[in-house]
């Protein structure tokens, strides 16, 4: 069997070899088994086997802890590669579903155009035909229910699509700069005012530090409106329901983060999440969110949705500064 010693090993032998040799020597000396003059010889050769021992060492684990601390820095260097490399996938991945959205918005955008299109016509025959059926037929009650529930669904189809339209549609903006802070301290005020969520606890953790945001008031305030809304109407539970809303700075952008701690959702719940009429029964159409993505994207901003058991949901948006 073939024995392998390393340099570690080797530097504890010749220690342990030349205090040896050293205990040996001072034994022998002050056994008095040695002339005067070969004493001192004796004592210098101790001296020196020691000192040569002490210098050794300090020499070889001096070369040691270099050749430590330069794996300790290469390491160091790799790992910030391998983070360097992380964030910028993650930022590459950031880009890639700001894409899509924006893919997916103009496809909405387009078949939007096309349901219009194609309903709005045979629509306005239907409307035509029914003035021309309550002049044509005998007034009584039962006609006159029928006829007018024609023309009020008509009305309510077309104001569907005028909606959907509208949903999904590039819009203009009047940006100026204002506190996103304040900004979601009106929406929550205008949401008390208006809509019931009730057993919600709403907890508010705002940064100080974060900017002006470059917004169109009146739409960002729709947005957040819809998204505060639906978080509530669609994620909390009907217990006891927490709704945080947090406000930072990341990557100089301002973030918002709305969070609840109810049901999470599944992967292809959240890649519909922002399609029309899928959380139709959470509000009075359907587009509420479809909407609010809307309106985020046209300020250049993004959003997305986290979901995991145990921690709820959350929406993050990112907006530019002013």
């Amino acid at each position: 069997m073939k024995f392998v010693i390393d340099k570690n090993t080797r530097v504890i032998y010749l220690s342990s070899i030349m205090v040896l040799v050293i205990a040996c020597l001072l034994l022998l000396s002050s056994m008095g088994l040695f002339a005067p003059d070969t004493l001192l010889v004796v004592n210098v050769t101790a001296i020196l086997i020691a000192v040569t021992m002490v210098a050794y060492t300090f020499l070889f684990y001096s070369q040691q802890n270099k050749a430590k601390q330069k794996e300790n820095e290469q390491a160091m260097g790799q790992c910030q590669q391998l983070e360097l490399m992380v964030t910028e996938l993650n930022t590459t991945n950031d880009k890639l579903r700001e894409q899509k959205s924006l893919e997916k918005f103009a496809s909405a955008g387009r078949m939007a155009r096309m349901i219009a299109h194609e309903v709005r016509n045979p629509l306005t025959n239907i409307g035509l035909a029914n003035d021309q059926l309550k002049d044509a037929v005998e007034i009584n009650e039962e006609n006159t229910m029928l006829i007018g529930m024609i023309k009020r669904n008509g009305e309510r189809i077309n104001n569907l699509i005028g909606e959907l339209l509208n949903a999904t549609k590039f819009i203009e903006l009047n940006c100026q700069p204002f506190f996103i802070n304040n900004l979601l301290d009106e929406v929550l005020v205008e949401i008390n005012n208006k809509v019931m969520l009730p057993s919600i606890d709403v907890q508010k953790d705002y940064s100080q530090a974060t900017s002006k945001v470059l917004v169109d008031e009146t739409k960002i305030k729709t947005a957040l409106y819809n998204l505060i809304v639906n978080v509530g109407q669609f994620t909390l539970p009907k217990g006891k329901g927490i709704l945080q809303i947090t406000t930072c700075d990341v990557n100089n952008q301002c973030r918002v983060i709305i969070n609840s701690n109810g049901a999470c959702m599944d992967e292809e719940s959240i890649a519909k999440l922002f399609e029309p009429f899928f959380n139709k029964n959470n509000d009075n159409d359907g587009l509420g969110l479809t909407t609010a993505h809307n309106i985020i994207l046209n300020h250049k901003g993004s959003i997305n949705v986290k979901s995991h058991p145990g921690n709820g949901t959350s929406f993050i948006i990112s907006l530019l500064y002013a």
